[in-house]
């Protein structure tokens, strides 16, 4: 009869412990919300995921119109390099450059005339 008594009173729980068993559930509970509110809305969280994924998507853009300028860049360089008639053209176009025997003659717009 005494295993039988002591196998019965393992098994109770007593007042005091339910309350034990309560409280550590309210515990649980408010650990589980501020999990929840953490990996929802933390700048770590879904929302600071998605602001990621959207500046991840701008850089690639801004990648990728850098990689065309640099492309047509790149072909204007070959093409000067390839043509002196380009050569040519842009030196006297930003330069100011002429030949020997031309003579230039540039225009001032009326605003840009510095009167004394």
């Amino acid at each position: 009869m005494n295993a039988r008594n002591a196998r019965n009173r393992r098994w109770k729980i007593p007042i005091q412990g339910i309350h034990i068993v309560q409280c550590l559930c309210c515990i649980i509970l408010i650990l589980d919300v501020v999990l929840l509110w953490t990996i929802l809305f933390s700048s770590r969280g879904v929302l600071g995921y998605r602001r990621a994924r959207l500046q991840t998507e701008e850089l690639k853009a801004k990648i990728a119109a850098l990689h065309e300028t640099n492309r047509e860049v790149f072909r204007k360089i070959k093409r000067f390099n390839e043509n002196p008639k380009a050569r040519e053209r842009l030196a006297r176009e930003q330069l100011g450059w002429a030949r020997e025997d031309e003579l230039v003659v540039e225009f001032v717009r009326p605003e840009e005339r510095h009167t004394p």
